[in-house]
């Protein structure tokens, strides 16, 4: 492999690098890219040895599925309608009685749906990074007792 690179010590302009690599390394190089064995899952069931990998992503598909579930369990027989944003795809807004919700969908098995009102969720955008998931967990709608309160508090 060669490489050039001419320059004096006083010369400050930028110049392309110029390497000469013999195709029958890179192919060589990208063979071993591509026979590369990388694991499908993580060897461990916690994150001690850092981020969890492969089989945990949902497509949108499964995580919009989910997020109906989680919703359907919390609304009951109510009558709801859940449609979900073209920008945000995993963005979700449902109409039950007077509510009007923000259903965000979860891509991976480590975090749950999480169900708002409108207003709560304007509250979570506006916070900021900081404190966003403390606002979350202490405004989520996570129990149909906890949506009943809230359409009996605003169906008055």
């Amino acid at each position: 492999m060669d490489v050039t690179l001419e320059r004096s010590a006083d010369d400050t302009a930028i110049r392309a690098l110029t390497i000469d690599v013999p195709d029958v390394d890179l192919d060589e190089l990208c063979t071993n890219v591509d026979g590369t064995r990388r694991p499908e899952q993580a060897t461990v069931g916690d994150q001690s040895h850092g981020t969890q990998i492969g089989g945990i992503r949902r497509s949108d598909a499964e995580a919009r599925e989910s997020a109906s579930q989680f919703l359907t369990s919390l609304v009951g027989a109510r009558q709801t309608h859940l449609s979900w944003d073209l920008t945000f795809r995993l963005q979700g807004h449902a109409h039950v009685g007077p509510c009007e919700l923000i259903v965000i969908a979860s891509r991976d098995g480590q975090h749950t749906t999480v169900v708002l009102t409108v207003d709560d969720w304007d509250q979570v955008r506006y916070n900021g990074c900081n404190c966003a998931a403390a606002v979350v967990a202490e405004l989520a709608i996570v129990t149909p007792q906890r949506l009943d309160a809230l359409i009996d508090g605003q169906a008055l």
